[in-house]
């Protein structure tokens, strides 16, 4: 929630929904940085409703200032965390104690069996179907979903869009060093947290071009695992946006595991991606179709959307023998009301 104060900066957690708050006062925010004087607020996205200090704020890749009422935000926080019961239980997974080894999920997948290419119709993928009471296994394509989504169910897709986030580029000056970076989540204006290869060479306020001068990166910072907070530059005069400067410059992060080169890049998309921040597809959406969701619905199963950004979680591996000691990366997420 109130993860830390350091620095400048006062980082926020990935909800904040306090049961001390009224109904008509919610602050909900994807990871943001406020200012330690309150004076501003950057969120990736963000709602915040406050009746008694008519504070409202709808944001998104953005920093959110106002001289009157954002500055009552880290107090008025700070107050409410101190009256939290703290035995109270908020966000948690509860689950069950496990003495399960990283060793118990290994398994031997031949690299010619790992597709390298989408079908050409999303939806005609191969569908394993366990049957936990039989004890079956049935081999189905991926449109015969349909046959085990019944009138009454619901159906929740994460819309969020993958950005081209992986670049290709070199150290300013040194055309020969070659340097890729992958950017990972937004931290505040321009700036954005990154893993860098190779990661020894990228120390505080070394300089990185891509594109051929279209994007310089300056490397900020050292963070937690080892990641780069870099400050991007680019000419604001010639794209709406970083999406816009990143569709022209960066190519689509695929798992390492794919070697042949994405021909279209839509095809590492959701038909239903909407918003941007992801730094890999959620994959398990990526076989349903325009046609197969109107199906779908047809067979009177409710539909919502939800916002959840993958992040470097997917591509870190456990290296750890113990799961319980692995290191989970925290993802951006949004539920709508």
């Amino acid at each position: 929630f109130l993860d830390a104060i350091h620095g400048d900066t006062c980082e926020l957690g990935a909800l904040l929904a306090l049961s001390s708050l009224r109904r008509s006062e919610l602050l909900a925010v994807t990871p943001a940085h406020v200012a330690k004087d309150g004076s501003s607020v950057f969120v990736s996205g963000a709602v915040v409703f406050d009746e008694n200090n008519k504070l409202t704020h709808k944001a998104e890749n953005k920093t959110v200032k106002s001289e009157r009422t954002v500055p009552v935000l880290i107090p008025r926080l700070q107050e409410l965390l101190k009256n939290i019961d703290r035995s109270e239980k908020f966000i948690v997974n509860d689950r069950p104690e496990t003495n399960l080894r990283t060793a118990d999920f290994f398994y031997h997948l031949p690299e010619e069996l790992i597709a390298q290419h989408p079908m050409e119709q999303r939806d005609h993928s191969r569908l394993m179907v366990l049957d936990r009471e039989a004890k079956t296994i049935d081999h189905k394509h991926f449109y015969d979903i349909l046959d085990y989504i019944r009138e009454g169910d619901v159906l929740v897709i994460n819309n969020s869009k993958v950005i081209p986030a992986r670049l290709y580029g070199h150290a300013e000056g040194r055309e020969e060093a070659m340097v890729e970076l992958l950017l990972l989540r937004q931290r505040g204006d321009d700036l954005w947290e990154t893993l860098v290869k190779p990661g020894k060479r990228a120390r505080i306020g070394m300089k990185m071009v891509f594109g051929g001068g279209t994007l310089v990166a300056t490397v900020e910072d050292i963070v937690e695992e080892g990641n780069r907070l870099v400050r991007l530059e680019y000419d604001k005069n010639c794209y709406a946006n970083v999406y816009d400067m990143l569709a022209e410059v960066g190519v689509m992060p695929l798992p390492p595991y794919i070697t042949e080169k994405l021909r279209d890049k839509s095809r590492y998309q959701t038909v239903y991606a909407k918003r941007e921040g992801s730094a890999a597809a959620p994959t398990a959406g990526l076989h349903f179709t325009p046609e197969l969701l109107e199906k779908i619905r047809a067979k009177g199963v409710g539909y919502g959307e939800v916002t959840l950004h993958v992040g470097l979680g997917t591509f870190r591996p456990v290296k750890t023998e113990d799961i319980e000691d692995h290191h989970m990366d925290f993802e951006a997420f949004t539920v709508p009301p």
